[in-house]
């Protein structure tokens, strides 16, 4: 684990969450990243949580510094570099925010999960384009920022054999793709 943080919560997993939108800015279909975490959770101090967590809980990532080292391997290799630390002058603070591949435009969190978006799809179809990569914990996330997405929770709860990727945390399977 990284560095003990003052507040935190300890997942019993994560999952990496992918799929497809539009660049804002020069319109390229770049693929985007999120972080949904499962319990049961420990706590420590008072992190920053929309909702209480039971056991049975999925809460969204939104913010968290430092990522554990295993999570932090999977979304490397995953997005290649475009899911990375930022400063967002909209937030006035750095989080972990995903960038356009084809012009490195950054895209913030509150367009990808509007209805519709890419992690809040509305039908189907939007499920379709969801891919994840699900790795063991427990993992601690410090400083967190979570909220809850019940759309997302129910897809996570019902994924069907082959559509994600076990990834232990021990070790991230190099080469592994969304």
């Amino acid at each position: 684990m990284n560095a003990i943080a003052d507040n935190a919560i300890v997942a019993a997993k994560a999952w990496v969450l992918s799929a497809k939108t539009a660049c804002y800015q020069c319109h390229a279909n770049t693929r985007v990243f999120a972080i949904l975490l499962a319990g049961p959770f420990t706590l420590r101090g008072e992190p920053d949580l929309v909702v209480s967590p039971d056991d049975d809980a999925i809460l969204t990532l939104t913010t968290a510094a430092p990522l554990p080292n295993e999570a932090l391997a999977v979304i490397d290799e995953s997005s290649r570099g475009r899911y990375r630390l930022d400063h967002s002058h909209t937030a006035g603070s750095s989080y972990w925010m995903n960038h356009c591949e084809a012009c490195d435009a950054k895209l913030g969190d509150y367009y990808l999960e509007r209805p519709g978006e890419a992690f809040f799809p509305m039908d189907d179809e939007g499920f379709d384009q969801l891919h994840a990569i699900c790795i063991q914990g427990p993992m601690e996330f410090g400083e967190p920022s979570c909220g809850y997405n019940g759309a997302l929770a129910h897809w996570i709860a019902n994924l069907s054999t082959g559509q994600f990727h076990d990834v232990s945390a021990s070790h991230a399977i190099p080469g592994e793709r969304l």
